[in-house]
């Protein structure tokens, strides 16, 4: 995949794929996957409305999240398990380095699962809007990135 050639505010129509990823906080790391599809689709549909977007690509956007959230759920799930087992080495009385740095390079390979992962349903989606509501979404990023 070449990263040069996404347009940026392809992301606002999708702001919740990054932020399913990192389901942080007391409610989102409890999401269920239902819940994670529906939260997802929710902030879509902020960007998808604020370009005029037809019912049908809400709808394929929709498909796109809804095939995406059982990754986001596994993704979380083997985060979490990752963070747990380097608490668990951090607490240790004597720290093995050879083990936190096998947790780190897995670490490095789960971020590029999920930062792949998340390209695809990216470009899935992005490909549903005209250029010219591309173009808009790039405004408002442009408009609130700083």
């Amino acid at each position: 995949m070449d990263w040069k050639t996404i347009s940026r505010p392809t992301a606002v129509l999708l702001l919740a794929l990054p932020l399913a990823i990192a389901c942080r906080g007391p409610h989102h790391g409890r999401m269920t996957e239902a819940e994670v599809t529906e939260h997802m689709e929710d902030v879509a549909e902020i960007g998808l409305d604020s370009v005029d977007a037809t019912d049908q690509q809400i709808a394929r956007v929709n498909e796109v999240l809804r095939g995406f959230a059982p990754d986001v759920v596994k993704l979380r799930a083997e985060h979490r398990a990752l963070a747990a087992e380097l608490r668990a080495e951090l607490a240790k009385s004597s720290i093995d380095r050879a083990r936190v740095e096998a947790l780190r390079l897995r670490a490095l390979e789960l971020f590029d699962r999920a930062t792949r992962r998340t390209g695809e349903a990216l470009l899935a989606a992005a490909e549903t809007l005209t250029p010219e509501q591309r173009a808009e979404l790039t405004y408002k990023w442009e408009k609130y990135a700083d």
